[in-house]
């Protein structure tokens, strides 16, 4: 069962965390949810969300494509390290959830490109 779902299952209170459990949605709760939404003159169409004046990731959407630029330090290398993941897919689609239930964005096919420390996701509406 993944994490979203366990977290869903949680807040009816018919689940209880493990440990391990608990740290994750503790990172995630720290480092994913309430964010700073800013919006830019220069990129407008793209969202940029922050937490405590430090890039999480940008939602940039144009035509019926949705690129979700990732935080790599701060996102990525976390859920590779913490969860064990060794196949790029798994992380990925667990962003993918995360940001999908919190943010309420349909992602459905996923193109991965790399630029710099971000990792790019690309997504198709």
């Amino acid at each position: 069962m993944n994490i979203i779902r366990k977290i869903k299952i949680n807040s009816l209170g018919m689940y209880e965390f493990n440990d391990s459990e608990k740290e994750l949605v503790e990172f995630i709760k720290e480092n994913m949810l309430n964010l700073t939404e800013v919006k830019s003159n220069k990129y407008t169409d793209e969202t940029f969300y922050f937490k405590n004046n430090k890039f999480v990731f940008s939602i940039l959407k144009l035509k019926n494509v949705v690129y979700v630029y990732i935080n790599n330090h701060l996102i990525y290398e976390y859920f590779a390290d913490f969860l064990e993941l060794e196949y790029e897919y798994e992380i990925y689609n667990l962003i993918i959830d995360i940001i999908e239930y919190y943010y309420k964005i349909s992602i459905f096919d996923i193109t991965i490109m790399y630029k710099d420390d971000c990792y790019i996701i690309e997504t198709t509406i």
